[in-house]
């Protein structure tokens, strides 16, 4: 079984992660986000246009290019954190390229003149409209310098999901876990529609996390470090905005994903257990650690934020007007402990 804890960013996914570390007979490796099914120009991209919108050739080989600058960014960038080693990563997906692709020529799409800087697409349209053609008619032989290249041609006589599932079982069995047992993944599939990237995955299931907004962007205005600028800071109506469409087709708990609060997590903790439990198919006595990675009685510090930082009140209210039916009941809430220090990052 794989198992991923997902979460739209700062909503508290990572303290479900935390707490299924603590059971035995789960496998976590690593807390890197494992994001290749969902990111742009990552395997749902290449499925959409390899299979659903293959517009003549051009579409494909768009996005198998692109992918190609997905595996350069994992197999080649230094000073990041990576879920498989450069040598593997770049091995394994140079196999999985050799399945999806059929054949490539050497030529040039428009593709390559309508995309990139200015400059480039000047060059490029220089190079395609003038210097080729004057240096085909002079020399009767085919230009094949830049700004030619590779042409791919995807491979339709396979079956698309399935060899990317293969893909994905090499990639994990080279980050060293064993898929007959229980797999936890980080950040594997993407919230607001997990079944998109779980096609991808052997038995794949889905924990979904959210977080009153309140919180998230508070704790977003308060963050110093880069890693939050994907969110809105100072600007509360973009921030509402982008959280609403964030949410456009949340998710409710089914077969194969589950929706969890934070807060409940925190706030109503045992009968959150019993529900991740039984949905992870996971025996009460196998949690070893109880406490070791996600402990309710420090989280409860990252909750209710507007206590600890009433310059935000009129930003606060703005969020309660127009995510009203995001907003967490903190008074009905009956815990048995209180905050007891400051807030950290979730």
């Amino acid at each position: 079984m794989i198992i991923s804890t997902v979460g739209f960013g700062a909503t508290g996914s990572g303290a479900v992660y935390g707490l299924l570390r603590e059971f035995e007979g789960i496998q976590a490796k690593s807390e890197v986000e494992f994001k290749i099914a969902y990111q742009v120009d990552g395997l749902e991209d290449l499925y959409f246009h390899l299979r659903k919108a293959h517009a003549k050739n051009a579409s494909a080989d768009a996005a198998i290019l692109r992918f190609k600058n997905v595996v350069k960014y994992y197999s080649k960038v230094p000073f990041i954190k990576r879920f498989v080693s450069q040598k593997d990563f770049d091995e394994i997906s140079r196999w999985y390229l050799s399945q999806i692709t059929k054949s490539s020529f050497s030529g040039m799409e428009s593709f390559d003149t309508e995309s990139g800087s200015k400059l480039r697409m000047m060059t490029e349209l220089a190079f395609k409209k003038k210097i080729i053609p004057v240096f085909q008619k002079i020399t009767g032989k085919n230009y094949d310098l830049w700004p030619i290249r590779e042409i791919n041609i995807p491979n339709v006589d396979i079956d698309f999901i399935d060899v990317t599932k293969a893909y994905i079982e090499k990639l994990l069995k080279s980050a060293g876990f064993d898929l007959s047992g229980k797999v936890l993944l980080n950040q594997a599939f993407e919230a607001n529609s997990p079944n998109n990237s779980m096609i991808f995955y052997p038995n794949a299931r889905a924990i979904v996390v959210d977080r009153d907004p309140r919180d998230i962007y508070i704790q977003h205005q308060l963050m110093l470090s880069a890693e939050g600028r994907w969110l809105p800071k100072g600007n509360v109506e973009a921030f509402v905005d982008q959280f609403v469409a964030i949410r456009n087709s949340q998710p409710l708990s089914t077969n194969d994903t589950l929706f969890v609060q934070f807060e409940d997590l925190i706030y109503d903790y045992e009968g959150q257990l019993k529900k991740i439990i039984k949905f992870c198919s996971l025996e009460n006595n196998s949690h070893i650690s109880k406490f070791k990675h996600f402990n309710p009685r420090m989280s409860i510090n990252n909750t209710n934020l507007k206590e600890n930082y009433p310059e935000f009140e009129r930003d606060v209210e703005y969020i309660e007007k127009h995510l009203s039916d995001y907003i967490y009941d903190f008074d009905a809430t009956n815990a048995s402990f209180e905050k007891n220090g400051q807030p950290f990052n979730a």
